[in-house]
């Protein structure tokens, strides 16, 4: 009995890895296509090419700097930080420099606008409810009304949901609350909003009624 509980437990404990080594993989091929959507793999592949081709370059005309050096100097360069702990003393070492200098300042432009650009685009997407998210255990509210801001005040009073996930399933234009935790699903109540808010893995929904209603009758 105690080895057929034993080989029952090993194998529950491998489903249980394969399912969050899968989740995983999941994830991280939403982030790369995101990030591949956003231009912001091939930013980083242009980035790692010329550190890599400054780098060797350094440290092929420069006599007294080794391959350590010549990839710290390049960093410095492109970042225009510039310590001056390591100077090129050869024409083609100062030219390289001279490139370095011009190409950071334009990888370092590009790269700021591409980053902001993101986390703006996200920002709005969010506050128009039109992510969709993948929370586990959460909460969903269906419906926003005059009782919705206190029932979500109510909810953080409780420590264990002050930062539990909310996801909000409203027709309306905004995002109506600032807080951290809670995100908006823009749209009626329906299998689409439901899914992109992730039902399946909700742990409890609240629907609420219809604010149309004389609530005072």
């Amino acid at each position: 009995m105690n080895n057929k509980q034993s080989m029952k437990s090993k194998k529950k404990s491998k489903n249980k890895l394969k399912l969050w080594l899968f989740q995983l993989y999941l994830k991280l091929q939403r982030i790369w296509i995101f990030l591949e959507k956003e231009n912001f793999i091939r930013l980083v592949t242009l980035i790692v090419a010329i550190v890599s081709l400054s780098t060797v370059g350094i440290y092929l005309v420069e006599p007294n700097i080794s391959l350590i050096d010549s990839l710290w100097w390049t960093i410095v360069t492109l970042t225009t930080v510039g310590y001056g702990d390591i100077t090129p003393v050869t024409t083609i070492g100062r030219l390289i420099t001279i490139i370095d200098m011009i190409i950071g300042i334009a990888i370092l432009g590009v790269f700021s606008a591409t980053l902001a650009s993101i986390l703006i685009d996200k920002k709005i997407k969010d506050d128009l409810g039109m992510n969709s998210y993948q929370f586990e255990n959460h909460i969903i509210i269906c419906e926003w009304n005059y009782r919705a801001e206190t029932i979500i005040k109510e909810l953080r009073i409780d420590p264990k949901i002050q930062e539990k996930p909310i996801v909000l399933i409203a027709d309306i234009e905004h995002k109506p609350l600032e807080d951290r935790h809670l995100f908006f699903v823009r749209g009626q109540v329906s299998d689409d909003t439901l899914n992109r808010a992730n039902l399946k893995e909700a742990k409890t929904v609240i629907i609420l009624g219809d604010d149309k209603l004389d609530y005072k009758n």
